[in-house]
C-alpha cells in the first residue's frame, strides 16, 4: 500500500492519496482548488482509477474537490451518516457553509461508515472510527498493519481543531477530548492531519492536545478566540481581504460571531467587532494592506470569477454539475 500525502496550502486542507488494488482519495480540497486537486491526482494515477473520495468531514476545505471529480468520474463519496443525511437532502445548514460563509459545491454521498466498520483501502483495510468534536459527523481511520492513522481535523501537529458550540452542540469539547484519549492507546508510526505537515511523534502531539484542549474546559473563552480568529482567516482568504469600513458590519453580519459574542464573549457582536481585529492582527492572523484587511498566511487566494461564482447549498438545486464535464 502507498500512501500519499499532500500538505497543502489554505484555503484547502491536506489530502492524502491511498494507492493500491482500490485507490482511495481522502478529502479533496477548497473548490477554488479543484483543477489542482485534479493535477495532483495525476501526477499519481488516472482520476478514472480512483474507487472513492472518503471525506473525513463535510467542511469546505475538506469536500470542495467533491462535486468536480464526482461529476466527471462519477466517484462515490463515503462519509458518516450525520454528514450523510444533511448533503443528501441538500439542507440549508449542511457543510456549515451559510454559517461560516463557505461556499460549497454540490455533490452526494453515496456509501455510509459507520465507527468500528473496516473498508479496503489501497491493499490493505481500514478501521473507521467517528470521533466528534470538530464536526458531529467527523471521521478518522486506522491501518493497524501499517499503524498509520488520519485524523482529518481532530488536532495537528502544532495546533488543535477549533469548536464551535453553537452549531455542533454544547458537548463539542467533551467530544472531541473523549475522540482523542480513545486514540491514547493506538501504535502509530506516523499520522496525517488535515493541515500542517505530518506527525511523527504521535505520544507528544496527543499529549498537547488533549492539554489544550483541557484547558478549555476553564477557560471556555480562550476555545472561543481560537475558532473565531481561525473561521474569520478563513473568510479573508477567500474573500481577498476586507475594506477597513466593511470589517466591522461584516462580522456584525456573521451567525458564528454573534453566537460567540452571545454565548461565551457574553457582549454584542458590533461592539467587540474590534476587539478580534485588534487580535488578528496581535496575533499576526491577518495584516493591514493598502486600507484592507487580508490573511497573513500563505495561501491560494481564490479567483474572483470563482468567488463571483460561488454556491451555497440553498442553491444546490439550481447548480449544474455537468458544468464540470469539460476539465
Amino acid at each position: 500500500m502507498q500512501v500519499h500525502f499532500y500538505n497543502r496550502a489554505f484555503p484547502s486542507a491536506n489530502m492524502i492519496l491511498v494507492c493500491g488494488k482500490r485507490n482511495v482519495l481522502i478529502d479533496s480540497g477548497f473548490g477554488s482548488d479543484a483543477d489542482e486537486t485534479l493535477s495532483l491526482l495525476r501526477q499519481r494515477i488516472s482520476p478514472s482509477n480512483l474507487h472513492l473520495i472518503l471525506n473525513t468531514h463535510y467542511h469546505s476545505d475538506h469536500v470542495g474537490g467533491n462535486a468536480l471529480l464526482q461529476a466527471r468520474f462519477r466517484l462515490p463519496v463515503a462519509a458518516h451518516p450525520l454528514d450523510a443525511t444533511l448533503i443528501n437532502r441538500q439542507d440549508p445548514s449542511v457543510c456549515g457553509a451559510e454559517y461560516l460563509d463557505q461556499a460549497v459545491e454540490p455533490y452526494s454521498v453515496t456509501i455510509i461508515l459507520e465507527d468500528e466498520e473496516e473498508i479496503l483501502c489501497g491493499d490493505g483495510t481500514a478501521r473507521v472510527l467517528h470521533t466528534p468534536g470538530h464536526t458531529r459527523g467527523h471521521l478518522s481511520l486506522y491501518f493497524p498493519q501499517e499503524q498509520v492513522l488520519i485524523l482529518g481535523d481532530l488536532f495537528h501537529r502544532d495546533d488543535v481543531g477549533w469548536l464551535c458550540p453553537a452549531i455542533e452542540g454544547n458537548q463539542s469539547l467533551e467530544n472531541v477530548h473523549s475522540s482523542i484519549a480513545r486514540l491514547r492507546s493506538f501504535p502509530v508510526k506516523e499520522a496525517f492531519s488535515g493541515h500542517g505537515p505530518k506527525i511523527t511523534d504521535f505520544p507528544a502531539t496527543i499529549a498537547r492536545a488533549l492539554e489544550r484542549y483541557e484547558k478549555w474546559f476553564q477557560n471556555p473563552t480562550a476555545m472561543a478566540w481560537h475558532a473565531s480568529k481561525r473561521i474569520f482567516a478563513y473568510a479573508l482568504m477567500i474573500s481577498g481581504g476586507m475594506r477597513e469600513e466593511n470589517v466591522i458590519s461584516y462580522l456584525a453580519s456573521r451567525p458564528w460571531w454573534r453566537d460567540f459574542c452571545r454565548e461565551i464573549f457574553k457582549t454584542e457582536a458590533s461592539s467587540y467587532a474590534a476587539e478580534l481585529i485588534a487580535e488578528m492582527i496581535r496575533s499576526k492572523a491577518a495584516r493591514w494592506i493598502d486600507g484592507k484587511l487580508v490573511a497573513a498566511t500563505a495561501h491560494n487566494a481564490p479567483s474572483t470569477s470563482w468567488t463571483a461564482d460561488r454556491c451555497s447549498p440553498e442553491k444546490w438545486h439550481h447548480w449544474n454539475a455537468g458544468r464540470h464535464s469539460d476539465r
